[in-house]
């Protein structure tokens, strides 16, 4: 799920209009407030440029977490990285069987 109060915040604290956004993504900014607001099915699209305008992990966008420093959201990321190899290893045993 996307978690659009994330990217609302994250616009606001670095002083951002929805119209510089919109700019910077190559898109209208009716688009944006519908992205911003949740109207917006294709976010998927939009993410990694996001993450670059504001400098943070797509972790921000998809957990439901407050605002973190990259290095917490770098080290959750790594986490579920390594759940999720835990997961394959024991689905590729699995199939073995």
């Amino acid at each position: 799920m996307f978690h659009t109060q994330q990217l609302k915040q994250l616009r606001k604290s670095k002083g951002f209009t929805q119209e510089e956004i919109a700019d910077k993504l190559c898109i209208s900014q009716s688009a944006y407030a519908r992205l911003e607001n949740g109207g917006c099915k294709t976010w998927g699209v939009y993410l990694k440029n996001l993450c670059v305008i504001f400098n943070v992990s797509p972790v921000v966008f998809i957990n439901d977490t407050s605002l973190k420093d990259n290095d917490t959201l770098k080290e959750e990321l790594l986490r579920k990285e390594i759940e999720i190899k835990n997961l394959e290893t024991m689905v590729s045993i699995l199939e073995k069987k």
